[in-house]
């Protein structure tokens, strides 16, 4: 779960947010950029535009009072009190009520209230399933689950970020998370592949240096995981070529009797007797570890 920047999402907040206008001032300035429409328009046609302009303005009014309330609860340190302050936000439907909800859910997860924060969660990942936060609810929900060492429910939610939201930014942290609930299963295999997967996704970050240490450690503590590749049985390379050239020379002669002995005739024969050619190098080849980087 993405713990988000209060301090600067207030900032955001109050640079974005709409200009407060007085709803009779902006009355006024339509008719003044607007004489004809209000000197020749029907009964009907007048009280239509009236009608709509109060709209806009009732709802401009309206997001800027959420905008307001949602930077005030986030200014508070205390999660219990953010979260009070958080479901009193008069969120309306769209971006901000997804994001008022994850945020909830946020700070009922950090203040310990699993059922609060799971009930934001889901209703943020099921109203608004199109939103960026809809898949950081559904993290949440997996936090939850795991803490209450539900590691099957929690691995089957964290598995369907990467089903349901494969191109977002928090898929691709779910491997780590994965594999930690496949330690806790036993599936020790399983969790290898994972944080191997976590090591790729993110080359260099924080979280590829946690999954990398959490494979020293199963490195460690069950080295059959991490099984060296078998030794070759065949020669290769140099070895193979020296074996290759002794087979190719001629033999060497056989040894003559001395001139000052006569051969006897049961010796007449030459000895065979053949030296075979020096070789060099060394067989086999050394296997390479398949330690991950």
């Amino acid at each position: 779960m993405a713990t988000k920047k209060s301090k600067k999402r207030i900032q955001e907040i109050l640079e974005h947010s709409p200009k407060q206008k007085n709803d009779v001032i902006a009355l006024l300035q339509h008719v003044r950029e607007n004489p004809v429409l209000y000197a020749t328009s029907t009964l009907f046609v007048l009280l239509a535009a009236l009608a709509g302009l109060l709209y806009r303005v009732s709802a401009a009014t309206k997001e800027r009072t959420a905008l307001t309330e949602y930077a005030r609860a986030l200014k508070s340190e205390d999660p219990k009190l953010r979260t009070t302050a958080l479901e009193q936000v008069p969120a309306s439907k769209g971006k901000l009520a997804a994001e008022v909800l994850y945020m909830t859910g946020e700070a009922a997860y950090q203040e310990g209230d699993y059922e609060k924060a799971k009930a934001a969660f889901e209703r943020a990942r099921n109203e608004y399933p199109d939103s960026p936060y809809a898949p950081d609810a559904m993290e949440g929900l997996g936090y939850i689950a795991e803490n209450q060492e539900k590691y099957e429910d929690a691995l089957a939610l964290y598995k369907g970020i990467q089903e349901k939201w494969p191109a977002s930014f928090t898929a691709r942290r779910q491997s780590m998370n994965s594999a930690r609930c496949q330690e806790h299963l036993g599936r020790l295999p399983e969790a290898v592949e994972s944080y191997r997967q976590q090591v790729d996704a993110f080359p260099g970050s924080h979280l590829a240096q946690d999954a990398q240490a959490a494979l020293d450690r199963l490195r460690k503590d069950h080295p059959d995981l991490f099984p060296e590749p078998a030794q070759s049985e065949l020669p290769t390379g140099d070895v193979l070529k020296s074996l290759e050239g002794a087979a190719t020379q001629t033999p060497t002669a056989p040894v003559s009797a001395p001139e000052e002995i006569a051969p006897s005739p049961e010796t007449d024969a030459t000895a065979e007797g053949a030296t075979p050619a020096s070789q060099s190098g060394k067989e086999g080849a050394a296997g390479v570890s398949s330690a991950p980087q």
